[in-house]
């Protein structure tokens, strides 16, 4: 019995030595020629992973299972490979080579790490008001399909209605015009996100003077008219307003009434005063103009001066009572006047005294014309 086991192990034994040494095709199985790494090409997401396999093949292509495969990056910053063969992207580039080696034989893969995709845009506030000449900047977020935010992602900007909101290329927008709600888009890979914009006018906050008072004419209408612009802070007309404005005389060096129209509401955010008129000459008047609630203004100075002769004033009356033939003991004098009763400065105006009530004749020179300051005297 002990004969026949020793047999049989030497049997087998040779049987093993024997394939080891004439059969050639169980070597090859034994031995790896190539390494498959799959897939060959691929992208990462950036901070996400993927799962490469290696597989060692003979040279016909058969797997070889079993064998320690060693992983390796060529710019594991920006894609590592763990000893499993898991690929994470770390930074956005590449393509980066992922290699499998396996009883010194090394296959490949090209990985890409590429940049999450933006799913959807956010912008903030998504609803806002601004006053005209204000400004306000919108936050525009590029979100993945998880709602997370992505970092780095430019966006471009556009207004729907520049007019009345116009936006720079950063996203800060400026109340231009009354109106909207303005559309403000932000859009980045091909996703937008919008907020609405209303622009309303800033509140009038003073008076301000846009046709000052000029040289004006006693009795008459100052010309051209005054006009009062009801103003906001930025010094803008505020064309909705229509307020009621007052106006009086400031400085009033020549003790004048003022007549016409003093109260008037605002049309477009203007008050005209078209019928002003001053009865009184002088130089240095000015206006002052109020409003409730607005900061009142005060007009640059001007001048009256008189207008054209209309009638004639007796400054000098005559003695009021004279003997025949004799010379009056006091002789007339008579100023011209414009309409309003100044003084009208003007030379050689024939002047001619008559008897208007009574009886007798009037002799002596009845004709004179008058001097430079508008004064005709009588003298015989």
């Amino acid at each position: 019995m002990k004969l026949r086991a020793r047999l049989a192990a030497g049997t087998l034994l040779a049987i093993s030595i024997g394939c080891t040494t004439s059969d050639t095709g169980v070597a090859d199985v034994l031995l790896v020629a190539s390494v498959e790494v799959t897939p060959a090409s691929s992208d990462v997401l950036l901070g996400s992973t993927r799962q490469l396999e290696a597989t060692p093949k003979t040279s016909g292509g058969v797997a070889v299972p079993g064998r320690t495969v060693v992983w390796s990056s060529s710019n594991p910053s920006i894609a590592s490979v763990s000893s499993s063969g898991l690929v994470s992207g770390v930074a956005l580039g590449g393509p980066v080579r992922i290699q499998a080696t396996v009883d010194g034989v090394t296959g490949e893969a090209q990985v890409t790490v590429r940049p999450v995709p933006v799913d959807h845009v956010v912008v903030t506030p998504g609803q806002t008001g601004l006053l005209v000449g204000q400004t306000l900047p919108l936050t525009a977020i590029a979100l993945d399909a998880s709602d997370r935010p992505l970092a780095g992602r430019p966006f471009s900007w556009q207004s729907s209605a520049p007019e009345i909101a116009s936006v720079t290329t950063t996203g800060v927008v400026l109340g231009v015009s009354r109106g909207g709600p303005v559309t403000i888009t932000a859009s980045t890979e091909g996703k937008s996100g919008t907020a609405l914009v209303s622009v309303a006018t800033r509140p009038a906050t003073q008076l301000a003077f846009v046709q000052q008072p000029g040289p004006s004419v006693a009795g008459q209408p100052l010309n051209p008219a005054v006009k009062v612009a009801l103003q906001d802070d930025l010094l803008t007309t505020v064309v909705g307003a229509g307020n009621q404005v007052t106006i009086a005389l400031a400085a009033n060096p020549g003790g004048a009434t003022l007549s016409g129209t003093t109260q008037a509401g605002a049309v477009n955010g203007i008050v005209t005063f078209a019928d002003l008129v001053l009865n009184r000459v002088g130089t240095g008047y000015t206006f002052l103009v109020t409003s409730p609630g607005l900061t009142s203004a005060t007009s640059s100075p001007f001048a009256v001066s008189a207008g054209a002769a209309s009638k004639l004033a007796i400054i000098a009356q005559p003695s009021s009572s004279a003997q025949s033939g004799q010379l009056l003991e006091q002789q007339p004098s008579v100023q011209l006047q414009d309409v309003a009763g100044n003084v009208a400065s003007q030379a050689g105006v024939p002047v001619t005294a008559a008897i208007a009530s009574g009886t007798g004749s009037l002799a002596g020179a009845t004709t004179v014309t008058t001097n430079a300051s508008g004064t005709a005297t009588f003298t015989n």
